[in-house]
């Protein structure tokens, strides 16, 4: 499952790389590519997995899910945080 501080080291590592003009698009690309290799764990660990298991691993899926949502967010709107965290 996804830590629960990874949204906001996410979140701070993204406005650092805006700040010192790095790839932030690029970390957020990476982000998902390892956010969907774990999807794909969950997913293949729920085949042959007794009911408790199963509802494990839906637990991890829907965080996962929806971090993938804030990634998809944050990614359409990286151009106006940009501007954002400059004007700070």
């Amino acid at each position: 499952m996804p830590s629960d501080t990874l949204q906001s080291n996410l979140f701070a590592k993204t406005v650092v790389a805006l700040l010192v003009d790095d790839d932030a698009e690029a970390l957020l690309d990476a982000q998902r590519a390892e956010h969907m290799s774990r999807m794909r764990e969950h997913t293949r660990a729920k085949r042959d997995a007794d009911l408790v298991d199963v509802l494990l691993h839906d637990h991890a899926l829907f965080h996962i899910e929806a971090d993938l949502r804030w990634i998809d967010l944050t990614g359409a709107r990286l151009a106006e945080l940009r501007r954002a965290v400059r004007r700070s």
